[in-house]
């Protein structure tokens, strides 16, 4: 694994880009959708295999990466789902990923000059991309479209 290229966090680890990528899509596919025909896998949450709604579709030990840019794994994951949600969970990945990168390309803050103005670290919350902030701020996201009944356009 290559660490070097950086790591993003998402609301509950700091992970290389690599494994954020796959993880959070995972996480896409999990959240989105209520009896999902595949489930992470415990030891390698990245990694789904067939949850009870998918054991008449997939074999006991099929296993598929959730990684967005591999058309295989994509074709595996959306072939469980409608076109409709197929685009849902690619869309949602894709954002992750273009969080992580835009994250990775904003500098850090200098944490030795902060004094007594705390913030709230850079994640992804498994929904939409956050920036640092402030303490006692509020940050707002539009309704991404991925989510359903959700809009582009908040």
């Amino acid at each position: 694994m290559d660490i070097v290229e950086g790591m993003c966090r998402d609301r509950m680890f700091q992970l290389p880009v690599s494994v954020f990528n796959v993880y959070t899509c995972s996480m896409c596919y999990q959240f989105l959708f209520r009896e999902p025909a595949l489930t992470p896998q415990p030891t390698k949450p990245w990694m789904l295999q067939p949850s009870e709604a998918g054991r008449q579709q997939f074999s006991a030990n099929f296993s598929v990466i959730a990684d967005v840019n591999d058309a295989t794994s994509t074709n595996a994951v959306c072939n469980t789902l409608s076109h409709t949600d197929c685009t849902r969970s690619t869309d949602c990945c894709t954002a992750a990923i273009d969080c992580c990168q835009r994250q990775l390309a904003t500098p850090l803050r200098n944490l030795t000059s902060l004094t007594s103005d705390a913030f709230c670290p850079r994640t992804w919350d498994g929904v939409g991309c956050f920036d640092e902030a402030l303490s006692s701020t509020r940050n707002y996201l539009s309704c991404p479209s991925y989510i359903e009944h959700g809009s582009p356009r908040g």
